[in-house]
C-alpha cells in the first residue's frame, strides 16, 4: 500500500523504438520523435547536418539549459531529480530510488544516456542516475555505442561529467 511502480523509465523508449521502425518502413530516413522531455529518438540527421542538436533542461531553473548534445541514428533520454518529487512528512524527495538501499538517491541532478535503442536508452538514463559517474563511466568502457552524461545534485555550481563523447562534442 502506498508504494507505485512507474514504467515511464522504460516504456516511453520503446514506444518511440516501435514508431521509428514503423516510419522507417514507409522511407523516412531524417526524423526527431520526441516522447516528451526526457526521451526522443533520432533517426539519421537534419538535412545539411550531422545529427540532431537536442538541449538538456537544467534541474535548477526549467527556464534554462545545461547542455546540449548531438544524437544521430541513436535514442536520447534523461532522468532527473526535478521530475515527479515526492514529500513525505514535509520532506521533499526524488522519485528515484536506489535498490541496493531502498532511500532515495542523492548526489545526482541529472543523468542522460545516448544508446542504439529508445528501451536501452530509457532504462540506462534511470540506472547511470542510480549508479552515479563512476558506475556510469564503467557500464560504458563495456559498451563503447553508449554515451552518458552526468550532473552532480549541486546547485551552486553544477559540473557535467561526459563519457565517451568526442573531445567537443557537448555544448554548454
Amino acid at each position: 500500500p502506498g508504494l507505485r511502480l512507474d514504467l515511464d523509465g522504460l516504456l516511453k523508449g520503446y514506444a518511440l523504438d516501435r514508431a521509428a521502425e514503423i516510419i522507417r518502413g514507409y522511407g523516412v530516413n531524417s526524423a526527431l520523435l520526441n516522447a516528451g522531455a526526457s526521451t526522443m529518438t533520432a533517426i539519421g540527421a537534419p538535412p545539411g547536418g550531422s545529427g540532431w542538436t537536442v538541449k538538456v533542461r537544467s534541474p535548477y531553473n526549467a527556464n534554462e539549459y545545461i547542455t546540449e548534445v548531438s544524437v544521430e541514428n541513436a535514442s536520447l533520454s534523461t532522468s532527473g531529480s526535478d521530475r515527479s518529487p515526492i514529500t513525505i512528512e514535509g520532506v521533499t524527495f526524488n522519485h528515484i530510488f536506489d535498490p541496493r538501499t531502498g532511500a532515495p538517491v542523492t548526489g545526482t541532478a541529472v543523468a542522460g544516456a545516448i544508446a542504439p535503442t529508445g528501451a536501452q536508452s530509457d532504462a540506462l538514463s534511470t540506472a547511470f542516475f542510480v549508479l552515479g559517474t563512476d558506475g556510469a563511466r564503467a557500464y560504458c568502457e563495456a559498451h563503447r555505442e553508449v554515451r552518458a552524461f552526468i550532473v552532480a545534485a549541486d546547485a551552486d555550481t553544477p559540473k557535467i561529467e561526459y563519457i565517451n563523447f568526442q573531445t567537443h562534442e557537448p555544448k554548454g
